[in-house]
C-alpha cells in the first residue's frame, strides 16, 4: 500500500443510489479549486446515473425532502416548475420564481400555478 499524504481539501456527498441506498462519497484533493472541479464533474455524472441527494435534517428541525420539478419549463416565464402539496394534500405546481411572504401575505415573482 502507498503512504499518500494527507489532502488539505475534501468533500463529503450523502446520496441515495437510484435503487434506494444511502451512499457517501468522499473526494480529496490537493487544492480548493481542483476539488470543485471534480465536485461539478461527480455531481454530473451521479446525476446522469440517477442518484439523488440525501438530505438529512438539521437536530431539532423537521425532515425536509428534495424538491421535485415538472417535465416542462414555465409557460409565463420559461424558468423551473416546482411541484408541491399542501399540508391538506392538495397538489399544485408553482413557478420557482414566485415566493410567499407570510408576514405581509403577499406573493412575488412570476404568478404561474397550477392546482389539481
Amino acid at each position: 500500500m502507498t503512504d499518500l499524504p494527507e489532502a488539505p481539501a475534501s468533500i463529503t456527498l450523502s446520496v441515495v443510489t437510484p435503487r434506494g441506498f444511502p451512499s457517501l462519497l468522499t473526494l480529496r484533493e490537493m487544492t480548493g479549486t481542483a476539488l470543485i472541479a471534480k465536485v461539478v464533474s461527480l455531481e454530473k455524472k451521479i446525476t446522469e446515473l440517477g442518484y439523488k441527494p440525501q438530505i438529512k435534517p438539521v437536530y431539532g428541525a423537521k425532515e425536509t425532502k428534495p424538491i421535485e420539478y415538472a417535465s416542462y419549463p414555465c409557460p409565463t416565464c420559461g424558468s423551473k416548475v416546482t411541484k408541491g402539496s399542501t399540508k391538506d394534500g392538495k397538489h399544485f405546481e408553482v413557478c420557482e420564481t414566485r415566493k410567499y411572504n407570510f408576514q405581509t401575505k403577499q406573493t412575488s415573482g412570476c404568478a404561474y400555478i397550477k392546482w389539481g
